[in-house]
């Protein structure tokens, strides 16, 4: 995992500002490497420049997490080609990928277009998006060439990568958003792209929208100046390779194909068989699941160290709420690793002032005689009161598996003094509900505590974590779900779950990884996995829920599917948790005193 930050400018050189570079070194911990190169171009056409300099500043940090050595980027080559990668190839072309990921990809990148087998990864059709009245035949070949390699790439990533023999940029983030990425067009038209923001003021960012892979010909970089700018407003013109359908039947050469096809949008007529633990969807998502998580257990970094001496260290963590997404996850991990391994499962609980009196308020009315006794903000949260009870459920199924749950105990006080920086961190999203999210997730991920039950203080070892977000999404999971069933049946319900999906990026995945990555931690997602993703979408909608069929055995119809399979794996009591929010389990939503609302601005 590494933090990223580009900028391609008409003045003068512009590298990542202090602050931007401060971030980036929380994220990318183990080395930091700086490339700079300037490159003549050919001006816009009504420009007053005929030809012109521009300068190209690319900066990278690095988690070191696979191979045996620190990899250090941007990545140079001889010719001058340069890659700066943020993400983790966890198979390409389906075959999987051990050691260092970022150089065996730039290998191949460099390679001649000759010497890479893209018969099976392009049609052949002549269409061509408009593509050859941009680019030279060159670099047509190049494209081929670039597209042929990436498309093969199984994983999370954000990237930026610069062709130096054709004077090609490419900049993307993956199909599903994985890893962040943001772009910020500046008042002088520099184009800048980086992992983090730094809140300049006077720059806007977004994020890096996930409909394609970007391209612009440094060649001949520029889009036409309007009329009225005096030739001097030269606008980078910025070419997509976009994201089709698995199923889409009007393939074109410069495309890639998504890794899954949309929702199975088949409706029942009749009636449909009760989904039960028999249920040949059960079986299917264990084992998808398990070759999820066997991908992501086999490549953890070599060396790792407690930050207490008398406990033993952890290669993985867990965000732990007790609930049924991260307990499937951390049953199936006991399955996969050496009995020795130990896991650490991170819960956060917040103290939250409206909580705590409404709490207080209960307790002294209905035990008068405890009015003077403090009470404690953390044991009310939710999640914490879940965890505890999921740890036992845990350590009965296993009993030779060390689980370390750490409690992570957020005073409003510590809360507030994050602000800012939690708030830097998940812009360009601002509103109530992303602070609640955001600030779980910041203080989660740091993995600072106590060891449940003892008082012994402990900071996670563990660089990567796991978390169980898109489960809720491909299975179903939300109240919105049961409301759009309700409403509209199973039409409407797959078009909630088609929404919920294709929105998953630019809401949630970005924000959650600039905001998780802070504290030098990477996170794994088993249940965004292309080959999980795939089937999900492909099986029947009831056979992932079960709305409208009978409950049986207490367990309800939100991913039924996983319920079932939480169920046969002896998790009775987590099968049937209900779902809950984390700003709601660990008590981060509505910090403030007063009405406020989740659509909210931030102040």
């Amino acid at each position: 995992m590494c933090g990223i930050s580009v900028s391609l400018s008409h003045d003068v050189p512009k590298p990542a500002s202090s602050l931007t570079l401060n971030l980036l070194k929380n994220r990318g911990p183990d080395y930091y490497g700086h490339y700079y190169r300037p490159i003549q171009v050919v001006g816009a056409p009504g420009s007053i420049f005929k030809e012109r300099e521009l300068h190209l500043s690319l900066t990278s940090t690095v988690l070191a997490l696979r191979g045996r050595h620190v990899t250090r980027q941007p990545l140079t080559s001889l010719s001058g080609s340069v890659l700066c990668w943020n993400g983790e190839v966890w198979k390409i072309g389906g075959n999987a990928v051990y050691g260092n990921d970022a150089e065996m990809l730039f290998t191949l990148l460099e390679r001649p277009a000759a010497s890479i087998d893209m018969a099976s990864h392009l049609p052949q059709e002549s269409a061509t998006y408009g593509f050859e009245s941009d680019l030279s035949f060159d670099q047509l070949a190049a494209l081929r060439n670039f597209i042929s390699i990436i498309g093969m790439v199984s994983g999370p990533y954000a990237f930026v990568y610069y062709d130096a023999v054709h004077k090609l940029l490419f900049y993307g983030r993956d199909v599903l958003g994985r890893r962040s990425l943001l772009w910020s067009h500046k008042a002088s038209n520099d184009l800048v792209l980086s992992s983090v923001q730094d809140g300049d003021p006077e720059s806007r960012w977004d994020e890096v929208d996930l409909d394609g892979i970007k391209v612009i010909n440094l060649a001949f970089p520029y889009s036409a100046v309007s009329s009225d700018s005096q030739g001097t407003e030269e606008n980078f013109r910025v070419l997509k390779v976009p994201w089709i359908d698995a199923t889409n039947k009007t393939l074109k050469q410069f495309q890639l194909t998504k890794p899954f096809v949309s929702i199975n949008v088949a409706v029942p007529h009749t009636a449909v068989p009760d989904l039960i633990a028999s249920t040949p969807a059960v079986s299917k998502l264990l084992n998808v699941l398990t070759d999820s998580m066997i991908l992501r257990l086999n490549t953890p970094p070599d060396t790792f160290k407690s930050s207490n001496a008398s406990l033993k260290g952890a290669e993985i963590a867990i965000l732990f709420s007790g609930g049924l997404d991260c307990t499937v996850l951390a049953l199936l991990a006991n399955e996969i690793l050496k009995e020795d391994k130990v896991v650490d499962l991170l819960n956060v609980a917040f103290e939250n002032p409206r909580k705590v009196a409404a709490a207080r308020k209960v307790r002294d009315s209905t035990n008068p005689e405890d009015v003077d006794d403090p009470l404690d903000p953390y044991s009310i949260c939710p999640d914490r009161m879940t965890a505890i009870r999921t740890l036992e459920e845990l350590q009965s199924l296993c009993p030779r598996r060390q689980w370390r749950l750490i409690t992570i105990n957020v005073s409003h006080q510590e809360y507030t003094s994050h602000g800012l920086t939690i708030k830097t961190l998940m812009y360009p999203h601002a509103t109530e509900m992303d602070l609640s999210i955001s600030s779980a997730l910041y203080f989660a991920s740091r993995g600072s505590g106590v060891v449940y039950p003892s008082a012994d203080q402990y900071t996670t070892s563990a660089r990567v974590l796991f978390s169980g977000l898109g489960a809720d999404e491909l299975f179903g999971g939300y109240l919105r779900h049961k409301q759009a069933f309700s409403r509209q049946g199973y039409t409407g319900l797959i078009e909630e779950l088609q929404l919920d999906m294709s929105r998953l990026g630019k809401r949630n995945l970005g924000r959650d990884d600039r905001v998780m990555s802070h504290w030098g931690h990477e996170t794994r997602y088993p249940y965004l996995d292309e080959q999980v993703v795939d089937w999900a979408m492909q099986v029947p909608v009831w056979e992932k829920c079960g709305f409208g069929q009978p409950e049986g055995e207490e367990l309800g119809p939100e991913k039924k599917v996983l319920r079932l399979l939480a169920w046969r794996l002896g998790l009775r009591g987590v099968a049937k948790e209900k779902k809950r929010a984390i700003q709601f389990g660990a008590c981060t939503a509505k910090m403030k005193q007063g009405k406020t609302k989740g659509t909210q601005s931030v102040e």
